[in-house]
């Protein structure tokens, strides 16, 4: 229906213009600075934005929303005609808002102006008449409008606001809108956005990124090396008004480094900037709420009522958000915030300058507070901060053992070591403390150095902390004994921690269970890489056990990553995956993927998945967990790691590269009690590797050497020189080493012994005993198939296709798992087979099973329930049952009985023992 101007009678204007009287400034957008970066993404996203009717930017002073959107429509990227709306104080009624907009819309172009032409807001009243109008003349326009309404938070008239949700209400289709403001406008949004007619820009994407501060500082001449503008895009958190105002201050500086590495918001000119556009606005007990709480890195209700002595910090903290002075929530709940640093800075230095004996009084009030709520590395800092040593003693006393179990000590350290050395030794506990956080860093020498200190002051002891130092004093003990693999110390170390026995524990205190936890996990640690695999077991069982009871959460991961090496290296491949698998979810959840003990895990995962031969993944996990144990002092760990991504490049073909990292290996074990569990692994793999590049003489003198050693001889090492005496064409000596008595040994004991098996089938065949070499393979197959052990076949490549295909035809009760193994066999390359047609399995006559559907279906002959196979693969039930459907379905069954038939007839299955 179409509107004339004869249908608005009172409110057309037949001649003038609504701009007049009205500062073209305010219709115009703001004048680009020469320094000004085109931001591509945000351009992006409000290309995408304006598609629909309202786009909101929202953020503090300063953050560059007026910029961002100004930039953009200078780029040329907008094809709309544009009407641009600076908004003050001064607009906050109905009246002048809208007399405003249309001002703005008749410098949209000739249909726009000829809409404004036609309505005039002469009084709030007519404001009702005029928006009706206003809307049914949008819907005519022929083409769309772009309306950029700038500090839309200025208007807070609810009439205004309630003019604005009806406009939203059912938006014309030619009108698109931009809002920029410092706070969230006071809109039903919620409705807004279920109707999916606004979209949001916050203040996360409006900040810069490195590369965007990068270039604005270049444009603006600033000079830094790249770990100044590193350092400075830090400090300011990517806010744009802060990277430009810094850029200022550098011009011409000769100093920019001193300048950068000093800056923290109380310089000139941010300073000013944040003195005048958010200091200088707030009311008198909001800037002191904003002065004081500024003493903490984080804040909370309770905390700010604590430091300021008037209740309600909370509501205040969420209102200072709203209104947008650069505060944002750190959880969803919004209990958490955090002023940006540069206003934090510059809150600090105002307080110093105007009430700086207060400034020690927070400080306290502040550690009280936080070692009340368990935030003890945070008390402690503020403690230290606030000089009353007496404060400080009780909060190390209280959060030192805490800390140790949660691996914070680095942090106690950090607020310890600074302090005069008269404090240090007038308490012993805080040169222990940072002798604790020296050996997680891995800086043994200044451990040693901290602990001689601690010794020579425990007369200082105060008595009511004497249990507690005893305490940390055994702790330390046992960690330095598990660096040095000093097994005879670590137990020594625990019997303290557990009250003398490994049934007791020193309840007095009030931690015993966390203290046991504490001393059989890392005893266990300690017995697994020295050997000691019986021991370790229990032991890290129990205390892992303990740790999820107390809910210490990063001693039981540490459990669970050594559970997953230990099931490793008795051969248990699916449990130890799965330890590991669950060890990650958990340092995933709580953000330690980085750790030295999450890297225990990775290397686990990485080892199963070489077994399993994908080396795809298991490149990856291994390459993972070498980053996270590369700062450690654990040199098992970080050996036990290289060693087996040694294997993995040996195993790939790259010998040269495996006998460097084998290199590492010794040098970091050297001859101490960590060589013993991988010595003849590590050997092993050096042979073969040293027999890639061709130097092979000097390989079987060093694997002779090592048969030759008193007792049993060890089974990798019999395996390695059995492999080099086929490639010589020496069979029957190979043969005679695979028939050696085992060692008896139990670390690595399956994976060698299914590797002798496989390469005795290998001989055999080659010596033409078909029989005998059939009977080998079909043992490999059956100590593989449970552990999906792959790598010991693999190895061999091409040498066992033909064998193996024979194998499958003629007599296998593993033939689901056996085509498993043919297919990654003939995925590669076939160096030496007689034929050059690959390998065809033989067809099953019904549709191919998934590995996961066999690792089911193996289970169907049994009595075990759904329940028990998911607990068995670490499965879900629903899972289980997915599976299971598929199974029947492919094997065309109607239930579990006629499954395990027809996968028998199939050759999926054993057939039923005889008796």
């Amino acid at each position: 229906m179409n509107s004339s101007p004869s249908s608005e009678p009172d409110h057309t204007q037949p001649g003038g213009s609504p701009v007049e009287g009205y500062l073209p400034i305010k219709l115009t957008p703001p004048h680009l600075p020469p320094s000004l970066v085109e931001r591509g993404r945000l351009f992006d996203a409000l290309d995408s934005a304006v598609s629909g009717p309202l786009t909101m930017l929202v953020g503090p002073a300063g953050v560059g929303k007026t910029a961002a959107v100004s930039s953009w429509l200078a780029s040329g990227r907008v094809r709309l005609p544009v009407a641009w709306l600076s908004l003050d104080a001064g607009d906050n009624s109905r009246s002048r808002f809208w007399r405003l907009l249309l001002a703005a819309l008749e410098t949209a172009g000739d249909e726009a102006r000829g809409v404004a032409a036609r309505l005039t807001v002469v009084s709030d009243n007519t404001v009702d008449a005029v928006l009706p109008a206003l809307v049914r003349m949008l819907h005519e326009l022929s083409r769309p409008i772009l309306l950029v309404l700038d500090d839309f938070d200025e208007i807070t008239d609810p009439a205004v606001l309630a003019d604005m949700e009806l406009l939203l209400r059912a938006p014309p289709p030619a009108l698109r809108m931009i809002v920029t403001a410092r706070r969230v406008p006071a809109l039903r949004l919620q409705r807004l956005r279920l109707a999916g007619t606004v979209t949001e820009i916050d203040p996360r994407e409006l900040t810069f990124t490195e590369e965007e501060a990068a270039l604005l500082l270049e444009k603006a001449g600033a000079q830094l090396s790249e770990q100044e503008l590193h350092l400075l895009w830090e400090r300011t958190e990517g806010w744009a008004a802060g990277l430009r105002l810094t850029a200022m201050a550098l011009r011409g500086r000769t100093d920019a480094g001193a300048f950068v590495a000093q800056f923290a918001g109380d310089e000139a000119p941010v300073a000013d900037y944040l003195l005048e556009e958010i200091l200088a606005t707030q009311r008198p007990e909001v800037r002191a709420f904003l002065l004081r709480t500024s003493i903490t890195d984080t804040i909370c209700g309770d905390l700010a009522d604590a430091l300021t002595d008037v209740t309600g910090g909370g509501a205040t903290l969420s209102e200072l958000r709203q209104d947008g002075v650069m505060v944002a929530a750190l959880d969803d709940h919004r209990e958490w915030f955090r002023y940006h640093g540069l206003l934090r800075g510059l809150l600090r230095s105002v307080l110093r300058r105007e009430d700086p004996l207060l400034v020690p009084e927070l400080h306290r009030r502040a550690a009280v507070w936080l070692a009340a709520h368990g935030r003890e590395p945070q008390a402690a800092r503020h403690a230290a901060a606030s000089g009353d040593w007496e404060l400080l003693a009780d909060v190390v006393a209280q959060a030192g053992f805490p800390m140790l179990v949660r691996g914070e000590l680095s942090e106690l350290a950090d607020v310890l070591r600074p302090l005069p050395q008269a404090v240090l030794r007038a308490n012993p506990s805080y040169p222990l403390a940072i002798a604790g956080g020296a050996l997680e860093a891995g800086d043994g020498r200044a451990a040693e150095m901290w602990l001689a200190l601690a010794d020579e002051s425990t007369a200082n002891v105060r008595d009511r902390d004497r249990e507690v130092y005893v305490i940390g004093r055994a702790i330390i003990g046992m960690y330095r004994a598990r660096l040095t693999g000093d097994v005879a110390q670590g137990v020594e170390e625990a019997l303290v921690l557990m009250g003398g026995d490994r049934t007791g524990g020193i309840a007095d205190y009030g931690y015993a269970l966390d203290l046991r936890a504490l001393a059989l996990i890392n005893l266990g640690a300690l017995e697994l890489w020295t050997g000691n695999l019986q021991d370790a077991q229990r032991d890290l069982v129990e205390g892992t056990q303990a740790a999820q009871t107390r809910e210490l959460e990063y001693l039981e991961l540490y459990g669970r990553a050594h559970l997953a090496v230990y099931h490793l290296w008795m051969g248990d491949t699916p449990r130890a995956e799965a330890e590991a698998n669950a060890a990650m979810e958990f340092a995933d959840r709580r953000g330690w993927r980085g750790t030295p003990r999450a890297g225990v895990a990775l290397g686990v995962q990485g080892i199963t998945a070489m077994i399993r031969a994908d080396f795809e993944r298991a490149d990856v996990c291994l390459a993972a967990a070498a980053r996270s144990v590369a700062r450690s002092i654990e040199r098992p760990l970080r050996a036990h790691i290289t060693a087996n991504s040694a294997r993995l490049l040996r195993v790939q073909g790259r010998h040269a590269e495996a006998l460097q990292a084998i290199a590492e290996v010794r040098a970091d074990l050297g001859d101490g009690p960590f060589w013993a569990p991988l010595a003849n692994a590590v050997e092993a793999h050096e042979a073969l590797a040293l027999h890639g590049i061709g130097r092979t003489d000097e390989a079987v003198a060093k694997l002779s050497r090592a048969l030759s050693q008193a007792g049993p001889p060890p089974q990798e090492i019999a395996v390695a020189l059995a492999r080099i005496r086929l490639d010589q064409g020496r069979l029957r000596e190979g043969l005679d080493l695979l028939t050696l008595p085992e060692d008896g040994q139990a670390s690595l004991l399956v994976s060698s012994r299914l590797g002798s098996v496989v390469l005795r089938a290998i001989i055999l065949a080659q010596l033409g005993e078909r029989e005998a070499a059939a009977d080998a393979l079909e043992e490999s197959l059956s100590i593989a198939e449970p552990l999906d052990c792959r790598l010991p076949f693999v190895v061999h490549g091409d040498e066992l296709l033909d064998l193996l295909t024979d194998h499958i035809r003629v007599r296998s009760a593993h033939r689901a798992f056996a085509r498993v193994l043919l297919g990654t066999l003939s995925a590669g390359p076939r160096r030496g087979s007689a034929t050059n047609d690959p390998a065809a399995p033989p067809k099953l006559g019904v549709e191919d099973l998934s590995d996961r559907e066999i690792s089911v279906l193996r289970y169907l002959p049994t009595m075990m329930s759904n329940r028990e196979i998911a607990d068995e693969l670490f499965v879900s039930v629903n899972t289980v049952k997915t599976h299971l459907k598929q199974i029947y379905r492919k094997l065309d069954a109607h239930d579990r009985r006629e499954a395990v038939t027809r996968a028998r007839r199939a050759g999926l299955l054993a057939p039923p023992a005889t008796r």
